[in-house]
């Protein structure tokens, strides 16, 4: 299979989807970034319980940064909500379209049942292709073992 079909049968599920936390809806912000601090993570998910409510990123810290009671207020009132998902079962090939076309850093991804099951991002797509198809992504020139007799110019 060449690299674009394998895109086009690869899910979305098969690739790191770790990039997020996930907190409770009713959470304050201090505890949602907290949390998002300790993980390394700019972003959390926000679930009533198995069901994706929202989102709030780091994006959104900064929105928030001129309002002096930010820390104190509820994620509930500051998350984006019902954001758009992809399936798990999605290709890549669909999953690549859709980090294009929109201005998402993080798509949250779900299950058959609507379940959170990760957080697809760029980084996560072009790891995975890089992992995985290596000899389409790396800049080599067509004969790697071919040297110059004499140097350029001389």
């Amino acid at each position: 299979m060449n690299f674009k079909e394998t895109l086009k049968a690869e899910p979305v599920r098969r690739i790191d989807l770790s990039f997020y936390v996930e907190v409770r809806k009713g959470t304050t912000v201090a505890d949602a970034v907290e949390k998002m601090q300790a993980s390394h993570r700019k972003c959390a998910l926000v679930l009533d319980g198995d069901q994706l409510e929202g989102i709030f990123t780091a994006h959104d810290i900064r929105d928030l940064a001129r309002e002096s009671d930010a820390l104190q207020q509820s994620i509930d009132s500051v998350m984006t909500r019902n954001p758009e998902t992809i399936s798990g079962d999605a290709s890549l090939f669909e999953a690549i379209q859709v980090l294009n076309d929109k201005p998402y850093r993080y798509l949250p991804v779900l299950n058959k049942d609507g379940h959170v099951i990760g957080t697809l991002t760029h980084f996560a797509v072009l790891k995975h292709i890089s992992d995985h198809f290596p000899e389409d992504i790396y800049n080599l020139p067509p004969e790697p073992n071919r040297f110059a007799q004499s140097r350029d110019g001389a």
